[in-house]
């Protein structure tokens, strides 16, 4: 079978390269009009499931393991073409088009993981409080962690002016902090209580540039979903609160 893509580039920015950024080996799991995957870091503290989006449906279902997700989009960005089709294999992907030539080997099933989570249970979640961060506004949190060096956590709550972001460590002393205004308005609960997580997973979803980071909070069980889309591509990173003594 061959499938198209219409977009390249973004085909490797916004689907691929978030995916390495997780696990650079995964499993592309080709249904009806999409494309999806899911991945998530050695120790598991950020799971990411992304979907690329075709604008047809495919009648037959495929599955690619990937073994190097930053070699595939080595290859891709070889070709010059902004549209490509790629040819599916049994044990590979080939593409011969444009005076560029490559077969790129997949692994059989049985030998990657997948993390063991439902992703659709995790979205069905009731989340107590929701908000969405501008991107300007998360690479100004990206920035002020140049100031506070000495932590890698962030501290959540809400406040008179909405959801505040604290860049600090409430179990050390001395330690130089910066609060932002991550957002001037949100939904649901009032987080009283701050909430810490791993300054880590903002590094990672600030990486996408797709504006807005619709962001949704469970505080009982310390869920944190931060859902990216836009009409090629849809990125739902899930992170879990860190616990404060």
């Amino acid at each position: 079978m061959t499938i198209p893509i219409h977009n390249k580039n973004e085909f490797v920015d916004k689907f691929l390269t978030p995916l390495s950024r997780i696990n650079n080996s995964c499993s592309l799991h080709l249904k009806n009009d999409k494309l999806t995957a899911l991945v998530a870091t050695p120790d598991a503290s950020v799971i990411l499931n992304a979907i690329w989006k075709f604008g047809n449906s495919f009648s037959e279902e495929n599955k690619l393991n990937i073994p190097d997700i930053n070699k595939l989009i080595k290859v891709l960005d070889c070709i010059r073409t902004d549209s490509v089709a790629l040819k599916i294999n049994s044990n590979n992907i080939s593409y011969n088009e444009n005076g560029i030539k490559f077969k790129y080997h997949l692994l059989e099933d049985g030998i990657l993981s997948t993390p063991a989570i439902n992703i659709e249970k995790v979205k069905a979640l009731k989340y107590d409080t929701e908000f969405n961060i501008a991107g300007q506004d998360l690479q100004s949190l990206i920035k002020s962690s140049t100031f506070a060096s000495e932590t890698d956590k962030l501290y959540i709550r809400t406040g008179e002016a909405g959801i505040y972001g604290e860049l600090t460590d409430k179990n050390k002393s001395n330690v130089d902090s910066i609060e932002l205004v991550l957002s001037p308005m949100f939904t649901g609960s009032e987080i009283d209580n701050p909430l810490a997580l791993s300054f880590e997973i903002i590094r990672i979803v600030s990486c996408n540039r797709f504006g807005n980071v619709a962001t949704r909070i469970n505080t009982n069980l310390g869920v944190l979903l931060f859902e990216l889309n836009n009409d090629n591509v849809e990125l739902i990173y899930v992170a879990s609160g860190l616990a404060e003594t």
